[in-house]
């Protein structure tokens, strides 16, 4: 996987956490991309990361689909 600093990539990140009634308390994470509304949401963190990722450094392969519409 190659990096291209050409372009950049935006998205909205939100975190909380919730305790339920036994004040247990767990993380909750999305990660959202304003340019298409997509929203994905987690309750582990190493999931969040791994989507993180994956939202910022894609393949180049999407990148030259993108580039030529």
């Amino acid at each position: 996987m190659s990096i291209s600093l050409s372009h950049y990539r935006t998205c909205i990140i939100r975190v909380w956490i919730e305790e339920d009634a036994d004040e247990e308390r767990s993380w909750r994470l999305t990660i959202e991309t304003p340019s298409t509304g997509a929203r994905e949401g987690f309750s582990s963190r190493e999931e969040f990361v791994d989507a993180l990722f994956q939202h910022l450094f894609v393949d180049d392969v999407e990148d030259d689909v993108t580039e030529s519409r």
